[in-house]
């Protein structure tokens, strides 16, 4: 006879919807907000965070991806002074914008 009671979290098994396993609720992580136990088990839980985040389980991609362009990294020397200028230009025109909205703002008070 065991001599130490099992807690409600080992005893309790549940059914992860992924895997379709039967695991005790120690394989689930547990919502601190709410203390309730999460749908997926640990090891769905992280591999739908692995593909979301655009990691393989082999490990990070090999490529790297970025939503924006980095001027600095433009191969073309034309090219990358023409987006360059490109980008002074409306800086310049968002701080003049910036300048007049601010004086009409002053001249209304």
């Amino acid at each position: 006879m065991n001599t130490m009671e099992d807690t409600p979290l080992q005893t309790e098994m549940r059914q992860c919807p992924c895997c379709h396993r039967q695991l005790p609720l120690t394989e689930f992580y547990v919502n601190a907000r709410t203390g309730k136990p999460d749908s997926r088990c640990k090891a769905c839980r992280r591999q739908a965070s692995r593909i979301q985040r655009g990691k393989s389980a082999l490990g990070p991609r090999t490529e790297t991806y970025r939503s924006y362009l980095v001027l600095t990294e433009v191969e073309d020397r034309e090219l990358r002074m023409t987006l360059i200028r490109h980008a002074l230009r409306v800086v310049a025109e968002s701080v003049r914008r910036r300048k007049e909205r601010e004086a009409a703002m002053e001249d209304s008070e």
